[in-house]
Protein backbone atom coordinates (compact mmCIF):
# COMPACT_ATOMS: atom_id res chain seq x y z
CA UNK A 1 0.00 0.00 0.00
CA UNK A 2 1.30 3.25 -0.69
CA UNK A 3 1.20 6.20 0.97
CA UNK A 4 -1.78 7.64 -0.60
CA UNK A 5 -3.70 4.47 -0.49
CA UNK A 6 -6.63 6.05 2.24
CA UNK A 7 -6.70 9.21 0.73
CA UNK A 8 -7.85 7.51 -2.07
CA UNK A 9 -10.26 5.66 -0.30
CA UNK A 10 -11.80 8.23 1.34
CA UNK A 11 -11.85 10.37 -2.23
CA UNK A 12 -13.96 7.32 -3.78
CA UNK A 13 -16.65 7.09 -0.65
CA UNK A 14 -16.48 10.92 -0.88
CA UNK A 15 -17.57 11.00 -4.30
CA UNK A 16 -20.00 8.29 -4.57
CA UNK A 17 -21.84 10.10 -2.06
CA UNK A 18 -21.76 12.91 -3.59
CA UNK A 19 -22.61 11.48 -6.64
CA UNK A 20 -26.00 9.72 -5.10
CA UNK A 21 -26.42 13.31 -3.94
CA UNK A 22 -26.61 14.78 -7.24
CA UNK A 23 -28.67 12.28 -9.16
CA UNK A 24 -31.39 12.44 -6.21
CA UNK A 25 -31.49 16.15 -6.76
CA UNK A 26 -32.12 15.54 -10.26
CA UNK A 27 -34.72 13.68 -9.57
CA UNK A 28 -36.46 16.02 -8.25
CA UNK A 29 -35.40 18.53 -10.25
CA UNK A 30 -37.35 16.49 -13.13
CA UNK A 31 -40.20 15.25 -11.47
CA UNK A 32 -41.82 17.71 -9.08
CA UNK A 33 -43.30 16.84 -5.80
CA UNK A 34 -46.15 17.84 -3.92
CA UNK A 35 -47.20 18.50 -0.64
CA UNK A 36 -50.22 17.43 0.49
CA UNK A 37 -52.16 20.89 0.30
CA UNK A 38 -50.92 21.32 -2.92
CA UNK A 39 -52.80 18.23 -4.61
CA UNK A 40 -55.18 18.78 -6.87
CA UNK A 41 -56.90 16.44 -9.70
CA UNK A 42 -54.60 17.63 -12.16
CA UNK A 43 -51.06 16.99 -10.40
CA UNK A 44 -52.55 12.93 -9.37
CA UNK A 45 -51.66 9.77 -10.94
CA UNK A 46 -55.36 8.34 -10.03
CA UNK A 47 -58.95 9.83 -9.23
CA UNK A 48 -59.53 10.67 -5.76
CA UNK A 49 -62.73 11.45 -4.39
CA UNK A 50 -61.64 14.89 -2.51
CA UNK A 51 -65.22 15.37 -1.37
CA UNK A 52 -64.58 12.71 1.25
CA UNK A 53 -60.86 13.64 2.12
CA UNK A 54 -62.14 17.40 2.72
CA UNK A 55 -65.23 16.28 4.81
CA UNK A 56 -62.88 13.87 7.31
CA UNK A 57 -65.24 11.14 7.50
CA UNK A 58 -64.50 7.98 7.30
CA UNK A 59 -65.93 5.37 5.07
CA UNK A 60 -68.91 3.20 6.71
CA UNK A 61 -68.06 0.02 7.44
CA UNK A 62 -71.27 -1.92 6.55
CA UNK A 63 -71.34 -5.19 9.18
CA UNK A 64 -72.86 -8.30 7.07
CA UNK A 65 -74.79 -10.99 9.20
CA UNK A 66 -74.08 -15.09 9.00
CA UNK A 67 -74.29 -16.24 5.25
CA UNK A 68 -77.61 -17.89 4.35
CA UNK A 69 -75.88 -20.55 2.06
CA UNK A 70 -79.58 -21.73 1.21
CA UNK A 71 -79.94 -18.58 -0.84
CA UNK A 72 -76.70 -18.71 -2.36
CA UNK A 73 -77.11 -22.64 -3.15
CA UNK A 74 -80.59 -21.56 -4.74
CA UNK A 75 -78.61 -19.08 -7.06
CA UNK A 76 -75.80 -21.35 -8.16
CA UNK A 77 -75.28 -22.38 -11.44
CA UNK A 78 -75.41 -25.64 -12.33
CA UNK A 79 -73.69 -25.31 -15.31
CA UNK A 80 -70.85 -23.46 -13.79
CA UNK A 81 -70.14 -25.95 -11.52
CA UNK A 82 -70.25 -28.82 -14.72
CA UNK A 83 -67.56 -26.77 -16.43
CA UNK A 84 -65.79 -26.14 -13.49
CA UNK A 85 -65.26 -30.08 -12.71
CA UNK A 86 -64.71 -30.63 -16.52
CA UNK A 87 -61.68 -28.70 -16.23
CA UNK A 88 -60.41 -30.65 -12.92
CA UNK A 89 -60.74 -33.69 -14.45
CA UNK A 90 -57.81 -33.45 -16.67
CA UNK A 91 -55.70 -34.21 -13.90
CA UNK A 92 -58.28 -35.87 -11.08
CA UNK A 93 -61.13 -38.34 -11.24
CA UNK A 94 -64.32 -38.23 -8.83
CA UNK A 95 -65.19 -42.14 -8.82
CA UNK A 96 -64.57 -43.60 -5.06
CA UNK A 97 -61.32 -45.01 -5.43
CA UNK A 98 -60.49 -43.70 -8.99
CA UNK A 99 -56.95 -44.24 -10.50
CA UNK A 100 -54.89 -41.30 -10.67
CA UNK A 101 -54.90 -38.79 -13.51
CA UNK A 102 -52.49 -37.45 -15.35
CA UNK A 103 -49.49 -36.64 -13.44
CA UNK A 104 -50.26 -39.53 -10.68
CA UNK A 105 -53.24 -36.86 -9.56
CA UNK A 106 -54.82 -38.21 -6.88
CA UNK A 107 -58.94 -38.73 -6.92
CA UNK A 108 -60.69 -35.85 -5.58
CA UNK A 109 -62.12 -38.47 -2.32
CA UNK A 110 -57.65 -39.81 -1.75
CA UNK A 111 -57.79 -35.78 -1.64
CA UNK A 112 -60.03 -35.31 0.88
CA UNK A 113 -59.12 -38.34 3.09
CA UNK A 114 -55.68 -37.38 2.55
CA UNK A 115 -56.44 -34.17 4.24
CA UNK A 116 -59.19 -35.23 6.78
CA UNK A 117 -56.15 -37.61 8.18
CA UNK A 118 -53.74 -34.72 8.23
CA UNK A 119 -56.04 -32.72 10.41
CA UNK A 120 -56.97 -35.68 12.77
CA UNK A 121 -53.24 -36.22 13.31
CA UNK A 122 -52.67 -33.02 14.24
CA UNK A 123 -54.97 -33.34 16.23
CA UNK A 124 -53.79 -36.01 18.21
CA UNK A 125 -50.42 -34.28 18.26
CA UNK A 126 -52.07 -31.23 19.70
CA UNK A 127 -53.76 -33.79 22.65
CA UNK A 128 -50.48 -35.53 23.13
CA UNK A 129 -48.26 -32.19 23.43
CA UNK A 130 -51.02 -30.63 26.07
CA UNK A 131 -50.44 -34.02 28.10
CA UNK A 132 -47.06 -33.76 28.36
CA UNK A 133 -47.26 -29.63 29.67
Amino acid sequence: MGELFWNKVAGAVLATVLGVLAITELGHLLVPSHAAHELTAENTAYPVDWAALDSGQSAEVIEEGPTDYGLVLAAADVGAGERAARRCAACHTFDQGGSNGVGGRRSRQQSLAASVAQHSLAAKLAAAMALRA
